[in-house]
């Protein structure tokens, strides 16, 4: 068996992006399917939600995002089980794959 190994994570609908070191992968996830299905991704996005201080101006206005330091593999099947928990989830929402390539 290789160490290259294959990552992807496909959320349909992302509204936060996590990014994973030290691989520098990228995943959009929907925060709230991970809320609904994990009380740390919870209370992690009540944090990120809370109002920005009266003239704070480094606030992004875009997607919000964070940095983890985490295996991209491994990161990768938390995603998919956070993803699928959801009674509402489809199979059309979230696509996880994990092959390891000799």
């Amino acid at each position: 068996m290789s160490d290259a190994t294959t990552v992807l994570f496909q959320c349909s609908q992302p509204d936060f992006f996590i990014h994973v070191q030290p691989e520098n992968v990228t995943f959009g996830v929907n925060k709230s399917m991970m809320a609904d299905n994990s009380g740390v991704f919870c209370d992690m996005f009540g944090v990120c939600d809370s109002p920005a201080p009266e003239g704070d101006q480094e606030r992004p206005t875009q997607i919000p995002e964070c940095d983890i330091h985490e295996n991209a593999a491994t990161f990768a099947l938390l995603l998919a089980l956070l993803h699928t928990k959801t009674k509402s989830s489809s199979a059309e929402e979230r696509t996880a794959v994990v092959e390891d390539q000799d």
